[in-house]
Formats: structure tokens, C-alpha cells, sequence
């Protein structure tokens, strides 16, 4: 059977996007409450779904931080030679 996609609505009040959806898992509200000090995000639950972009902002917004410690770190050394 196949598995069903995620039709929304998203968990965060006054949300209009509608066009991609994710399911919130234990791995996701974990790495929700790890950033979210302030504990603005408790309501979210798992089974809840987010739009793409409130997804991105709350659970991956730090995606890109390693990459830039990296290429900055990098850019120190290169500096240094």
C-alpha cells in the first residue's frame, strides 16, 4: 500500500504556503527542542507537519553553519601562509 503523502495543513497559525509538507518525527522535535532555547516551538508535536518553509527556518536553520565555520577557518589559514 502506498505510504500517504503530506497534504498539510501546516502547525503554524496564519500559514498560507501550500505547497510541500513534513511530517514531524521523534529525530525532528528532537532537533527542534536542542535550538529552540526560548521554547517558542513546544506545541509541535509528532505527526504535526510543517510547510517547507517554516520547516527550513525551524528545524534546518542551521544547515549551512558547519560549511561556513569550514570555508571560514579555511580562509583564516590561507591567509596565514
Amino acid at each position: 500500500m502506498p505510504k500517504p503523502k503530506n497534504l498539510g495543513p501546516c502547525i503554524i497559525s496564519g500559514c498560507k504556503n501550500a505547497v510541500k509538507f513534513n511530517k514531524m518525527t521523534n529525530y525532528t522535535i528532537e532537533k527542534i527542542r536542542h535550538k529552540d532555547s526560548e521554547r517558542q516551538y513546544d506545541f509541535i508535536k509528532e505527526g504535526d507537519q510543517l510547510c517547507y518553509t517554516h520547516y527550513m527556518e525551524i528545524v534546518e536553520s542551521d544547515r549551512h553553519d558547519k560549511e561556513k565555520k569550514r570555508k571560514s577557518s579555511e580562509s583564516l589559514n590561507n591567509e596565514n601562509v
